[in-house]
């Protein structure tokens, strides 16, 4: 049965290999950055510093759970849309869906900056700043899973692989230069651009 199986997709349908391979590493690529800017902040910012951006990366990963539904949602749509051949509607799902996103980004990032002094103090943490700087990750965050569902969609993973690498290596770079300068800040705010770019 394995033989099968290996068979299958190194012969037959070297393609699905291929895509899964760029796949694999992109994304091991991007937690492999993840772990480094994560290990660089730690050494820099000392435990005080560290444990506040321990605190909001743990509320920036339970907002990241809602966008993986959507990158879904939005890759569904569009390997159907390919399959029939209809592009037309591919171009209208990606225009119709981030300008609808653009609008619920702003709202969403206008009310989560009004409620950052009540979640700073809910979580005991004094500089309302660092709470701030989510905002522009959210904005961001709530539209790159748009362009990574109509890539996932086209199965062009080497752009996907790319995209997914890109957020690494910004995170890393600009991580590092950014907690320099700013510190804490610095570090969340890291997190925004390294959405921002991958985006564009």
């Amino acid at each position: 049965m394995i033989k099968i199986c290996l068979d299958y997709l190194f012969k037959k349908d070297k393609r699905l290999m291929k895509d899964s391979i760029i796949l694999f590493f992109a994304v091991l690529f991007l937690n492999i950055m993840g772990y480094i800017f994560h290990f660089f902040v730690g050494r820099t910012l000392g435990p005080a510093d560290y444990g506040i951006f321990g605190a909001i990366m743990s509320l920036i990963y339970i907002i990241t759970v809602p966008m993986n539904t959507l990158q879904t949602s939005i890759t569904k749509f569009t390997s159907n849309f390919k399959v029939h051949n209809e592009t037309g509607k591919i171009a209208y799902l990606f225009k119709k869906s981030v300008r609808m996103f653009l609008i619920f980004s702003l709202i969403a990032t206008f009310l989560f900056m009004i409620l950052s002094p009540f979640l700073a103090s809910f979580m005991n943490i004094e500089k309302i700043s660092p709470f701030l700087f989510v905002g522009l990750f959210l904005f961001f965050a709530l539209l790159l899973p748009i362009n990574r569902g109509i890539m996932q969609g086209l199965q062009n993973f080497n752009s996907l692989g790319w995209n997914y690498c890109t957020e690494g290596i910004i995170k890393i770079s600009i991580g590092i230069l950014f907690v320099y300068l700013w510190g804490l800040n610095g570090a969340v705010l890291a997190f925004g651009v390294s959405y921002l770019v991958p985006f564009f």
